[in-house]
This record gives structure tokens, sequence and C-alpha cells, in this order.
């Protein structure tokens, strides 16, 4: 995760950003020929979000004043009012001022996205300790586990009893946990280290869940700190490749 917000702050801190704007035309004349819609899902949420792939220029029709004729071309007999050159003058016009416009949202779009790494960043740091209670406690759990299986084996060899089984939902026979062995017989070598192990494994069993439980929240904080800042990313991600588009038509025909 952290190469690729690394990554992003680089690209956006040399790039201006915008939001995809609704409209399907810069004028009466420029009109967008190629709509498209990008969806984001953020938990039980989607945006979507409306931008234009490509744009068409449809210049004015210069029509005779007298009787309204169309010339032959702009400025032409007929006396139209067509000013020549002046599609090429309107069209970069407008799509400069549109430029214009994502450059000023830029700064709110890229602050927003540093909010949002900062949040994530406070949710990772609050999360880190909780984090490494509960796996210390899991991996106390698991020795304390690991022991009482060993007094158990311990207890039915010297004993000489049998392995109790089970049989799983899928149809497997499994040997029992040292936790359900309810009918331990306290006259037989090992009892006492058994009964002991068990109570040991059960303890810690619920401290592992009680730190599990504890981290949670904060976990669940993590997550959807995470999920925010892809958000943000996706949205920026929309919002430059808008631009990029605008700014590609000008340098080709501008």
């Amino acid at each position: 995760m952290r190469h690729v917000l690394t990554a992003f702050a680089t690209a956006v801190a040399f790039t201006l950003l915008s939001p995809a704007s609704p409209a399907l035309a810069l004028d009466d004349n420029l009109t967008c020929v190629d709509f498209r819609t990008r969806s984001f899902h953020e938990g039980y949420h989607t945006t979507t979000i409306g931008y234009c792939h490509r744009y068409q220029w449809n210049p004015p029709v210069n029509v005779s004043k007298e009787s309204g004729d169309l010339p032959e071309e702009p400025g032409g007999p007929g006396g139209g009012v067509e000013v020549p050159n002046r599609r090429g003058d309107i069209e970069c016009y407008q799509l400069r001022k549109q430029l214009a416009e994502m450059d000023r949202e830029y700064e709110q779009i890229f602050l927003d996205w540093q909010v949002k790494l900062g949040a994530l960043m406070k949710a990772e740091e609050a999360y880190k300790p909780q984090q490494e209670a509960t796996e210390a406690a899991r991996r106390e759990w698991l020795r304390k586990r690991a022991s009482s299986r060993t007094w158990l084996n311990m207890y039915l060899k010297r004993s000489g009893l049998p392995v109790q089984t089970y049989t799983n939902p899928k149809g497997a026979v499994l040997p029992k946990d040292p936790q359900d062995y309810t009918d331990i017989d306290m006259n037989k070598p090992y009892s006492w280290m058994l009964i002991d192990a068990i109570a040991a494994e059960r303890a810690a069993e619920a401290a592992y869940l009680a730190e599990q439980g504890k981290g949670i929240p904060l976990l669940n904080a993590v997550i959807e700190a995470q999920e925010a800042l892809d958000h943000a990313f996706e949205m920026a991600t929309a919002h430059t490749e808008e631009r990029d588009l605008i700014e590609g038509y000008l340098e080709k025909n501008c």
C-alpha cells in the first residue's frame, strides 16, 4: 500500500485534477459526441461520474439577412455575418476556459486526498498496538493448546485408554480436543496435569478472544479509512484522465 500511495502523491503533485463535468456541450456549437460514465464503489454507496470522451465542433451556419438562403461560404454573397476563422477561436477559448476551472479546483481535490491519507495513517497507528497485543495473545493460546495436547497424550498412553474421536460435519473422524474430555479418571497417571493444562488453555483462549474483540472496532476504522482513500484516488484518477483528454485535444487542434 505504501508504494502505491507514494506513487500517487508524486503524480498528483505535478498534475492538476478536476471533477468530471456533467455538461454535454461547452457552448452551443461544441458538442459532446462520446459521453461516458465511470462508477466507484465505497461500502454500500456507488458514485457515478460522467465525462466527455470526445467533442465535435458544429460551426454556426450563415443565413442571408434578406432571403434567409444559405450562402456558398462564410462572408460570401447573401449577407452572411460569419466571422472567418472564428471556429478555432471559440473552440480553443472554451476548452482553455474549462481547463482553467479544473486547475482552480486542484487544490481542494489534492487536499481531500491528503486528509484521507492522514486519516488512514492515524487509524493504522491506533490499531498497531492492539494488533500486536492480539497476536501475542494468540501465540500464548496456541502454546497452551499444544501443552494440553501433550499432557492428554501422556495421560492416554500411561493409562492405556483409547483416543476419543468425533465426526465433523463433513463426515471425517477426528480426535477430540483435550477440552472435550469430560470423563478424566483422577486415579490415572497425569490426570491432574491434564486438568491443569486444559484450564490454562481455556484461560488463554478467553484472553485471546478478549483482545480480538478490542481490536475489531480499530480494524474496522482502518478498513473504512483505506476504502475512503481508495475512493479519493479513483476520483482523482478520473479527473486527471478527463483533463488529459481536453489538454490533448488542445495540443492537437489549437
